[in-house]
């Protein structure tokens, strides 16, 4: 799988450190840590994303608050999910980086608006903290190291 080769090369550059200007998405608890472990498949989005982004690393910024549960989610996963995060203190954070596919529309309830497919995610092993969010897809300038798990 082409996405595969995209984020195994990303990881494997950046495995000892981060450096140079990077695309982020912030998502808020625990929606952000869903995705960088896999458990969150989709990213739900009123807009589509830019085909610029498409199966491009970027890395996921998990927000200061807290989202209530807007998707069909178990209550049991969210519950550990956002333990988890106020355990380790995971907000305002950079916490992982994943590859999306193409954006799909979906008028379907709960939701309707675009759904971001996950193609590959990975956590870092330290969180980048202290890092204020931005709406949208934005830019942030790293030269601290950094690991990828």
């Amino acid at each position: 799988m082409e996405q595969s080769i995209i984020l195994k090369e990303f990881c494997s550059r950046h495995k000892t450190g981060l450096q140079g200007f990077f695309n982020v998405l912030t998502v808020m608890q625990p929606y952000a840590s869903m995705l960088v472990d896999g458990a969150k498949l989709y990213e739900f989005r009123s807009h589509p994303l830019p085909e610029r982004f498409i199966s491009e690393p970027i890395l996921i910024h998990a927000g200061a608050r807290i989202l209530k549960p807007r998707i069909k989610v178990s209550e049991e996963i969210y519950n550990y999910y956002l333990n988890e995060a106020k355990k380790e203190d995971l907000f305002k954070c950079i916490i992982g980086v994943v590859v999306f596919g193409t954006p799909q529309y979906s008028d379907q309830l709960p939701f309707s608006g675009y759904r971001w497919p996950v193609r590959e995610f990975r956590r870092i092993a330290f969180p980048i903290r202290d890092i204020r969010g931005q709406q949208g897809i934005w830019k942030i300038g790293l030269s601290s190291p950094i690991k990828t798990e």
